[in-house]
């Protein structure tokens, strides 16, 4: 019944592009790229939304008339418009009048999950079926890559709604596997983070399409609405906000899988590492995190108790309680290493990181793991009242149509 029922059209898809006021200043601007290759897909009657995450909003005005120089002209092939803070003032107007005012610092540009929710919030008030979520240093390959995108998303898999589907990135030398440069490194020797997601990439060279994952990647990922009007991306995790969203929907009952015919071309800037430490920050305060909310959802009977577990090589790996040990040895072998560099903000910072594994971490970890679930019901009763107000959508439709 259900596979007959999604064998229809879908009846409207929303594409969302996110790009940024740095990038499109810079010669690693490729926002005019992906947009050439969505024109050269063969699947029609879609819409494309380019988010403009730049927080400053004096900045802001200026990288919104770069964006519309660039999308004007694919205006005669599919419907595109961007998003910026006029079309933020007028969701944060309807938050304030209808009682969301705690999602006034949670919907705003700058963060991972909050521009994603940005994304599904749009694609409820303009009644898509599915979105899909593109980056702007990506380019589309595959001419049939939307068909393939939207062919299994919302049927039945296993007796469950197939929620989420996750393709992959291949890099400039057509491999999805990681360059393995950074394990060249010797005090990585205990935080392996490129080896054990490459080691979980190895599904994606299974012999069949659609296969179980534990990873998925924000920036070629296609949800259907009975997922996103359930679950929101979680704005309290700093990073791998994909993964987690991963994880939380397999805890609420839905299927999501990586389909290994999904892939699209990520031709990501280089990447300079003078601030290690900082990396290693943010992944501190996100596995922790991540721990402490699996726990809450295996406490709760949302996951069984080898959660963790099944969530290896990646990132399974860094939730467990031997991810302490390794980072704070890590962090000292890095200190050690930019001791010998004489970078000694970085020596310093490196040990801080120590102490915040050990203390704020872990705190803002417990504090925030329950924090969560308040938010998805706030959010599953937020999204039902767009739906229903007849202002905001017939707003954003005539800006969208």
């Amino acid at each position: 019944m259900w596979d007959f029922f999604y064998a229809r059209p879908m009846k409207d898809l929303t594409i969302v592009i996110t790009t940024y006021g740095q990038r499109l200043e810079s010669k690693y601007n490729m926002l005019s790229d992906i947009l050439e290759s969505i024109k050269a897909l063969k699947e029609k009657g879609f819409r494309v939304i380019v988010i403009n995450n730049t927080p400053k909003k004096i900045y802001h005005a200026k990288i919104r008339k770069l964006i519309e120089e660039i999308i004007k002209p694919y205006r005669k092939h599919f419907r595109i418009e961007q998003f910026g803070y006029p079309e933020l003032q007028k969701i944060h107007s309807f938050f304030t009048l209808k009682g969301y005012g705690d999602f006034l610092e949670t919907i705003v540009f700058g963060g991972y999950a909050s521009f994603r929710n940005m994304g599904l919030l749009l694609a409820t008030v303009l009644g898509s079926e599915a979105i899909l979520f593109l980056d702007d240093d990506e380019i589309i390959e595959d001419k049939n890559f939307l068909k393939k995108a939207k062919e299994h998303v919302g049927k039945m898999h296993k007796g469950k709604v197939l929620g989420g589907i996750a393709g992959y990135y291949i890099n400039k030398n057509g491999s999805y596997l990681l360059p393995t440069s950074e394990l060249e490194r010797w005090w990585t020797v205990f935080w392996q983070k490129t080896k054990y997601m490459n080691e979980a990439f190895k599904v994606i060279g299974s012999n069949q399409r659609l296969n179980e994952t534990n990873f998925a990647f924000g920036g070629n990922m296609i949800l259907h609405e009975k997922l996103f009007l359930a679950l929101p991306f979680d704005p309290l995790i700093p990073r791998g906000e994909d993964i987690d969203l991963l994880i939380s929907a397999k805890a609420y009952g839905f299927a999501f899988l990586l389909d290994n015919q999904l892939a699209i071309k990520h031709l990501h800037p280089p990447r300079t590492h003078s601030e290690w430490w900082r990396d290693l920050r943010w992944e501190a305060y996100r596995f922790v995190y991540e721990r402490k909310k699996i726990l809450e959802f295996i406490k709760d009977g949302k996951l069984q108790k080898d959660a963790i577990d099944k969530l290896d090589p990646y990132p399974g790996h860094f939730l467990k309680k031997g991810m302490y040990l390794n980072f704070i040895v890590t962090s000292f072998l890095l200190a050690l290493d930019s001791l010998l560099g004489l970078k000694f903000k970085a020596v310093v910072e490196n040990l801080r990181n120590i102490g915040i594994i050990l203390f704020d971490a872990r705190k803002s970890g417990l504090q925030n793991s329950r924090k969560y679930f308040e938010f998805r019901q706030r959010w599953v009763q937020l999204v039902r009242d767009i739906k229903q107000d007849k202002e905001l959508v017939k707003f954003f439709k005539k800006r969208f149509a």
